[in-house]
């Protein structure tokens, strides 16, 4: 069988091969690579993490074995950046921490895309901040950035309740308990949490913005269900 995805995760197996697992848009896939950790393996850079390519199966009783690959896309300018290696480490964290095995199809659109446009220069603290909120909608913990989640009311919306998770409109506004946010940070969060794929990179947000609304997110899963993202701490200035 050949199938086509994303490499997001390898486990060493024995001597010189490895388990590795290929994110589709219908499944996860994983096989045994045999040999790829050798220095001359002719599979080695096709089973990197975070590689686009087609890889042809072998169905065997000890499961699937790797008979040959082709690399679509490395994503090679994306290595030679270290801000970028380290959208990688917290793109593989939050997307384990927040999304089962099998939800994880759902993310593979969106991740196909960012890998693309950073690769291509698009802003890495904006891809950041778009992959955090989408994982956090598919694992199920997504803020409701349609209506006030009181009053249901769709306007005007004024501010963030983290902590029951989503907007509030004027009316039910409480400065005690709520977050008054400026109508731009309110539109970047609502944008976050309802683009679509195909959509992703059209903007991008200023660095002080996008680092104050990660931040919040970040608290947000923690304080909701003890999710700590410690790739974040080696991303400059957050």
């Amino acid at each position: 069988m050949e199938i086509e995805g994303i490499i997001i995760r390898q486990t060493p197996f024995q001597d010189n091969d490895m388990m590795v697992t290929v994110l589709t848009n219908e499944k996860l896939f994983s096989f045994l690579a045999r040999g790829v950790m050798k220095i001359d393996s002719k599979n080695a850079s096709s089973v990197n993490l975070f590689t686009y390519g087609q890889y042809n199966l072998m169905s065997g009783k000890k499961g699937k074995t790797l008979k040959n690959s082709v690399i679509i896309n490395p994503y090679s300018n994306i290595r030679k950046d270290f801000d970028k290696l380290v959208l990688l480490n917290f793109i593989s964290e939050i997307t384990f921490k927040t999304i089962s095995d099998d939800n994880l199809y759902l993310i593979y659109p969106y991740l196909k895309k960012i890998l693309e446009i950073v690769n291509d220069g698009y802003d890495t603290l904006s891809a950041l901040l778009i992959y955090l909120a989408t994982c956090l909608k598919i694992g199920g913990y997504g803020l409701n950035v349609d209506e006030c989640i009181i009053c249901h009311k769709t306007s005007p919306i004024i501010a963030v309740d983290y902590q029951n998770g989503g907007f509030i409109c004027a009316d039910c506004f409480d400065s005690s308990k709520h977050l008054k946010f400026c109508s731009r940070k309110l539109k970047i969060i609502r944008y976050i949490f309802k683009v679509k794929p195909e959509m992703i990179g059209n903007v991008s947000f200023e660095k002080e913005e996008t680092i104050e609304i990660i931040l919040e997110l970040k608290d947000f899963i923690q304080r909701i269900a003890d999710i700590h993202l410690k790739s974040l701490s080696l991303i400059r200035n957050i």
